[in-house]
């Protein structure tokens, strides 16, 4: 019997000086993406004199001035955002699942290319829409109205979600709808009651995508929106006013505009990973 040489156990596994380095990169990660959030969050806990102090201040007195400062003009850019991304991403699920189930369930070669299609109109520079757009909708006085943002909106994301369902009702297994058809269940029924409660994770990590897309779309928003529609994109970034750019309300403001998508995803997180994750492994 053949002895494995030991300098062959030894390479198998990483040295020391690899797993601290690997460590090390990793902190150094966690620091560069969450020291900004961090910093955020504690300058909007400081007055406007302390967020301006040099070098910066990491112990102070906390103050909730701020927040209370920056609450008086974030409802109205808040539930604005509400209602658009949330009627939007709505309109983006009743177009692109049912789309995404006809391209599954009718398959042809042809449907790849078809899919890809829907993809790479994501490529389109945004700025070469805006001019006409903007023509369009001042010609249908839509301006400044939420219906402007929500057509946008949905022209958008729908392309995600059609490319994203798309992959996930393709993998679905053909004998349970075939059963389904022998029973006499016809594709509406089938849609509803089998594909939809399948996919359902792939349907919240797709709705969730487009919920943050929509949330963060900033130029679109200040080029469509003025006061009454405002959301909250532009919202913060008409915090800087002509007596200059108070940093610790800006930083308020800008936590509490952070807080939906972040407390969406923490909620549907098992849905999100569930959903990203489906298809990965065989």
């Amino acid at each position: 019997m053949s002895s494995v040489p030991a300098s062959s156990k030894r390479g198998s596994r990483p040295t020391p000086w690899v797993h601290y380095l690997q460590n090390a990169v990793l902190y150094l990660a966690v620091v560069v993406i969450f020291g900004p959030i961090f910093w955020l969050i504690l300058t909007g806990f400081k007055t406007d004199s302390a967020a301006y102090t040099l070098p910066p201040q990491i112990f102070f007195t906390p103050t909730l001035e701020q927040y209370a400062s920056a609450l008086q003009s974030f409802w109205g850019p808040f539930f604005n955002s509400l209602f658009i991304v949330g009627t939007s991403t709505l309109i983006c699920l009743l177009l692109g699942v049912p789309a995404a189930f006809a391209l599954s369930y009718f398959y042809s070669p042809r449907n790849e290319s078809i899919v890809f299609w829907f993809i790479t109109t994501k490529a389109l520079p945004l700025a070469a829409v805006l001019t006409p757009l903007f023509v369009i909708f001042r010609s249908l006085r839509l301006l400044d109205t939420p219906w402007a943002l929500i057509i946008v909106f949905t022209g958008m994301n729908t392309p995600i979600v059609v490319w994203m369902m798309y992959q996930f009702m393709k993998d679905l297994p053909r004998g349970i709808m075939e059963a389904a058809q022998v029973d006499g269940v016809n594709l509406f029924q089938m849609l509803w009651r089998i594909v939809i409660p399948l996919t359902r994770a792939g349907i919240a990590s797709t709705a969730m995508l487009c919920v943050i897309f929509s949330w963060n779309e900033f130029l679109f928003s200040v080029s469509f929106t003025a006061i009454e529609w405002q959301p909250l994109s532009v919202a913060v970034a008409a915090q800087q006013t002509s007596r200059g750019q108070f940093w610790a309300q800006l930083s308020a403001f800008t936590t509490l505009a952070i807080l939906v998508p972040v407390i969406v995803g923490w909620l549907t997180q098992k849905q999100l990973v569930r959903g990203l994750t489906t298809g990965a492994v065989k």
